[in-house]
């Protein structure tokens, strides 16, 4: 009779390389990198389906910037969203605070009953900076090479749905919060007067579905776009329709569109090679979550609910201590797939040239990068550590010199796939709502970590009025994603919007 015999692998001669990352993972549509070259200079580079392919190789222009030019420009982005909407404070003819609305936008997540000409003039403001970013800081610049470089780049990032990756080790930028001017959304003409668009000759258009890329959770259409027309000189700038008068003001809802977190799938990568891992083997089953939180942390938030959601889950496991974290940590193989993290966090100097995120559980123990290369470095190449990290942290401000992927750089190069966190002081009633939603895209709905964080980034703008979603920058692990056990298959329960529940009351 037939049998089916136990097997053990004793000896792997390919030593991993069926588990290459190339092998697993679909190119990205856009890849942009910077390095950071001898004499303070950047360097840019930039190739993918979305831009024509050159004979010469890839695109490449040095920068006018400087690096800490960069870096300045991105901390002082992340301060002014900060002050421009989550310390907003509406005052009366008198200048005192109104009566009943202290901080409006930071303590409740659903801002449709906020005064819309109040939320625009912020989200305004965040448009101007972020654009100013990026075309006035990273890209500026007159040499040819620069100019051609910023109209290819500007040009692809003007279409919607492409999943970007922006490559750096040394230039980190919250890059969702970026944003295109309102000039570059108008729709690009040829010299002929003709639209460049799908029916163009002039564009080389491919549609094709995230349902090929691998973890995808379903059919999305997506469009990479050769920009440049071929009856014009390389180097010539695009063309936009003139206007006789001065255009109006958008509405807020084109005002999102700006973001380049509202357009597209992004995320940030700084290592040559992601972390080789062994195959997938939750297959027909629940993947293994941990909480790590504490409790006295937005109790009056929905974080309450997004701990009883993940620890309803079979296999779940709650650590609220230093102590507990870095004993499993410590174990050569981690079995978290998904790991949650609702904490306190500071940017505090530790020696070097910038202040870097520190979090702390319940007992206040300090959990940094070294914490963090203390209890992984023995089980660097031998060990399981592969999950993806939600990384909630509540912390009292952004300083001048901060270092906001300091600690997600290090629990990558550990092994995780990827870590989702905030980049500004963010208020614990959105936090919480945000940490809600996603746990059921990613958890029950299948989908992948970038498009869940767009998704979401666009809901919230679009149902509340509330931009704080694309303050969730993606570190690695964009088409990441956790199979879905048959039980999940079924449509999750909708949890009620912000508006229908009272708001809470609590921010850092």
């Amino acid at each position: 009779m037939p049998a089916s015999l136990p097997v053990r692998v004793v000896d792997d001669p390919s030593d991993g390389f069926r588990r290459l990352p190339h092998l697993e993972i679909a190119e990205p549509d856009l890849r942009v990198s910077f390095d950071v070259l001898g004499g303070d200079r950047i360097r840019a580079r930039m190739s993918g389906p979305a831009v024509p392919a050159l004979a010469g190789g890839e695109h490449r222009a040095d920068l006018a910037a400087h690096p800490g030019e960069v870096r300045a420009a991105g901390s002082r982005l992340c301060r002014l969203w900060e002050e421009v909407f989550v310390d907003h404070q509406p005052t009366d003819t008198r200048g005192r605070p109104e009566v009943g609305r202290i901080r409006p936008f930071a303590t409740a997540a659903d801002l449709v009953a906020e005064p819309e000409e109040e939320v625009r003039a912020a989200v305004d403001e965040l448009v101007r900076e972020g654009a100013s970013v990026l075309f006035d800081v990273l890209l500026a610049g007159d040499d040819p090479p620069v100019r051609l470089f910023r109209s290819y780049l500007t040009t692809a990032l003007a279409h919607e749905g492409l999943r970007v990756r922006f490559d750096s080790p040394d230039l980190h930028l919250p890059w969702p919060m970026l944003c295109l001017g309102r000039a570059h959304t108008a729709a690009p003409r040829s010299t002929t007067g003709s639209l460049v668009g799908k029916d163009s000759p002039v564009a080389l258009v491919h549609a094709r579905s995230t349902a090929d890329v691998a973890g995808s959770a379903g059919p999305e259409p997506q469009r990479a776009v050769v920009p440049m027309p071929t009856d014009r000189p390389a180097d010539a700038p695009l063309e936009f329709e003139s206007r006789s008068e001065p255009a109006p003001e958008p509405a807020l809802e084109a005002l999102f569109d700006l973001f380049l977190g509202h357009r597209h799938q992004i995320e940030h990568t700084g290592d040559a090679y992601p972390w080789i891992r062994p195959l997938a083997t939750t297959t027909g089953s629940a993947s293994k979550v941990s909480v790590n939180h504490d409790p006295s942390v937005g109790p009056k938030t929905r974080a309450p609910d997004v701990v009883k959601k993940l620890i309803a889950r079979p296999g779940s496991v709650e650590r609220t201590t230093h102590r507990e974290l870095v004993r499993d940590l410590r174990q050569r193989h981690v079995s978290d797939e998904f790991m949650y993290f609702w904490v306190h966090g500071s940017f505090e100097p530790d020696g070097a040239s910038s202040a870097r995120l520190v979090i702390r559980l319940n007992d206040g123990r300090t959990i940094d990068a070294g914490t963090i290369r203390e209890a992984r470095a023995r089980h660097r190449h031998a060990g399981t550590f592969r999950p993806f990290i939600l990384l909630n942290a509540c912390h009292g401000g952004t300083p001048a010199d901060a270092d906001h992927a300091h600690l997600a750089r290090a629990l990558i190069e550990h092994g995780a796939q990827g870590v989702l966190g905030p980049t500004i002081r963010m208020p614990q009633a959105f936090a919480a709502e945000y940490a809600l939603a996603f746990v059921t895209r990613y958890l029950h709905e299948g989908a992948t970590a970038g498009t869940a964080a767009r998704d979401l980034a666009r809901d919230f703008a679009a149902r509340y009025r509330n931009p704080l979603g694309l303050a969730y920058a993606l570190h690695c692990g964009m088409d990441t994603r956790l199979p879905l056990p048959p039980s999940d298959t079924a449509p999750p329960t909708v949890d009620p919007p912000p508006s229908s529940r009272p708001a809470g009351r609590e921010t850092p």
